[in-house]
């Protein structure tokens, strides 16, 4: 299912990639893809035509809290704060991008939410 979703991802079949990746958490909600799976129905929600920018912000949430031992967190993390600015909520986006900044210095999506601090949020 996870391939699947990321090939679907690349042929821009939105629709069918976030059900491929919904079939990995329904059938491997432990597994290693899933939190992988959780942040790609995220990005897809927002790289949409039409954007849903709820539904991406709920899905890179689920990665942050409900595997925060993995790798994708810092990411998830930074991809909230973009979509909060995204949906014209410049100060939830600011805090929660100098959360990411803070808490992962070193790490690119730390150093990414720096970079967007400084370049896009205004507020």
């Amino acid at each position: 299912y996870y391939d699947e979703g990321l090939t679907s991802i690349r042929a821009r079949d939105y629709d069918q990639a976030i059900a491929s990746l919904r079939s990995v958490i329904e059938h491997y909600p432990i597994g290693v893809y899933a939190p992988n799976a959780y942040y790609w129905i995220g990005e897809v929600h927002a790289a949409k035509p039409e954007p849903d920018y709820e539904a991406a912000r709920q899905a890179l949430v689920q990665v942050i809290k409900s595997y925060p031992a993995s790798n994708k967190v810092p990411d998830a993390a930074f991809k909230v704060g973009k979509v909060y600015h995204l949906m014209g909520d410049c100060p939830r986006a600011k805090s929660a991008l100098s959360d990411v900044a803070e808490t992962y210095p070193t790490k690119s999506a730390g150093k990414l939410a720096e970079r967007y601090l400084l370049d896009q949020i205004d507020c």
